[in-house]
């Protein structure tokens, strides 16, 4: 199984914090390929589907986003 997930966080509203006292500050986390499963065999000339998955396996990414 392939999965990609993605979650976003209000800061201020999980703090309890009134709207805007943090800049509307936001936590951002994604992931790719959380199963860490390797690509099936293809007839494709890589070896792999390019379109569908990507050799790397798994990738976490964090991003902290604040807004004035």
């Amino acid at each position: 199984m392939y999965l990609d997930a993605t979650a976003e966080v209000g800061i201020e509203e999980a703090l309890g914090k009134a709207q805007g006292s943090l800049g509307g500050l936001k936590l951002l986390v994604s992931g790719t390929n959380l199963a860490d499963k390797l690509p099936a065999q293809s007839s494709y000339f890589r070896g792999y589907d390019v379109y569908n998955y990507d050799l790397i396996g798994r990738t976490i990414f964090a991003r902290v986003q604040l807004q004035w």
